[in-house]
């Protein structure tokens, strides 16, 4: 018989790690790291494949956290700054709306899917070398 998991089990805090904020039990991610995947786009089994050692129950357990405890988090994301994206940082919210008219060429195998898929939800026109193969193909 499989032992029974109490939900509550699945998120805590601990002040020396994350600063405290609210994580994935037994790791460092923090429910603000899930929720800006789930924010781009990610379903919840994407977002499992993009950190391999967590559970499905633990994604989701995050989310559901992240839907109880929205402001929370959402002020934790605006601490972090540029809506916790890496490719936002520094960048002015008046620049912002040019990014979306860039097409960006990217080599999927060097890099992370969460950062295709973050692209395509903030606008950006994207085209994988493995799509460029297929156009190229179609011609």
């Amino acid at each position: 018989m499989a032992s029974v998991i109490e939900i509550g089990t699945l998120i805590d805090r601990d002040p020396k790690v994350r600063g405290g904020r609210p994580k994935i039990a037994g790791t460092g991610l923090t429910v603000s790291r899930i929720a800006i995947g789930y924010k781009m786009g990610m379903t919840p089994e994407e977002i499992a494949l993009e950190y391999p050692h967590l559970t499905l129950a633990q994604v989701h357990a995050a989310l559901a956290y992240y839907h109880v405890n929205r402001d929370e988090i959402e002020a934790d994301i605006a601490e972090q700054g540029s809506g916790g994206s890496p490719l936002g940082a520094g960048i002015s919210e008046q620049a912002r709306p040019t990014m979306s008219r860039v097409r960006l060429y990217l080599d999927e195998d060097a890099m992370r899917r969460s950062l295709v898929f973050g692209l395509r939800a903030r606008g950006v026109d994207v085209l994988t070398a493995a799509e460029a193969s297929m156009v190229n193909r179609a011609d």
